[in-house]
């Protein structure tokens, strides 16, 4: 099982075609906010960095209605994130359902706490869920989200874990860990405990604060011998070592295929820029995502994205090394 792929684009070679000879495919992938409310308080939430008192929320009717627009425009994947916790809006087991009966394939990110009580609903609608759990005890969970909510998380784990198995569901769980300095020592104490509660993987991604150097991951090799057939321990490689290496690209070409809409009914660029208005491409309440995504606007913004303004390495960075690449000349190509 090999989820975080950095060559997952080249299973849309008709996009990147598409792209490639000049055209403005749609995104494969869509990020929505359905709320910015959140029941924790996260060290510096990155969903709120640019709006620190974010309150908008979907309704039902808004959600729909961009679900439908983006199944007009043949977007491939949409993810249910934040933002806030979506958990928290009560549209978001309509809406999931909404999207699975369009053909969309569907994922949610969570912190879990709320989960429990949709479970069963959703488990057989999403093809994965990922619960943000970034602690292996109570206290330290409290220390970096701000909130005793660390059993309510585990709670809602298991709920996952009990819908999938009644279920007999194909929908993969997983569970993500952000590491730091600080959160490092309890990587074996949360790789166990994923383990123990069933889940399919567990995976280490470095904490990053905007304008600060990643640190580089310790401690992988000790819980990388937890690893059965049935329990994956992964980690975003890639996001450790690019952080000590210079770019090798001078545009973002990625935001072409993932974008992000917000709970403010605007999109986006990408998701580490939500809530920035210097990267609004538009508004659905004046303009449809189709008109937004094919507007000479849009264009302008993402032509003029200015790296001191994103996270590095940012969500686009493996698409970004290998869409590159493509748009450079080659000479005697017809000699492989």
């Amino acid at each position: 099982m090999r989820i975080f792929r950095t060559d997952k684009i080249f299973q849309h070679c008709d996009r990147i075609s598409e792209w490639f000879q000049g055209g403005n495919p749609y995104p494969i992938t869509v990020e929505i906010d359905l709320t910015d409310k959140c029941n924790l308080a996260c060290k510096h939430c990155a969903g709120s960095f640019y709006d620190t008192k974010p309150k908008n929320e979907l309704s039902l009717r808004q959600a729909v209605s961009i679900i439908g627009q983006l199944r007009e425009c043949h977007v491939r994947g949409l993810i249910f994130t934040g933002g806030g916790e979506p958990t928290l809006n009560p549209a978001l087991p309509d809406a999931i359902g909404y999207a699975k009966e369009l053909g969309l394939d569907v994922a949610l990110i969570t912190n879990g706490i709320k989960i429990g009580k949709i479970a069963s609903s959703i488990i057989n609608k999403c093809s994965w869920v990922r619960v943000s759990l970034d602690a292996s005890n109570p206290v330290d969970y409290k220390e970096f989200k701000g909130k005793w909510a660390f059993s309510d998380a585990v709670e809602g784990i298991k709920s996952l874990v009990d819908a999938k198995r009644s279920k007999k569901s194909s929908c993969t769980i997983g569970v993500g860990y952000l590491t730091s300095m600080d959160s490092a020592e309890g990587m074996v104490r949360a790789t166990k405990l994923c383990k123990t509660l069933g889940v399919d993987y567990i995976q280490f991604r470095p904490f990053r604060i905007r304008g600060e150097r990643i640190e580089p991951l310790v401690g992988y090799a000790t819980v990388l011998s937890e690893q059965t057939k049935k329990f994956m321990v992964l980690y975003s490689e890639s996001q450790y070592k690019r952080s000590l290496e210079p770019r090798g690209y001078d545009k973002c070409y990625g935001q072409q295929f993932a974008t992000t809409i917000c709970a403010d009914y605007k999109c986006y660029v990408c998701c580490h820029l939500r809530h920035n208005p210097k990267y609004c491409l538009g508004d659905l309440n004046i303009h449809s995502f189709a008109e937004i995504w094919n507007d000479e606007r849009r264009q302008e913004i993402v032509d003029n994205i200015a790296w001191k303004d994103c996270v590095y390495p940012c969500r686009c960075d493996p698409f970004n090394l290998e869409l590159w690449k493509l748009k450079q000349s080659v000479e005697h190509k017809n000699f492989l």
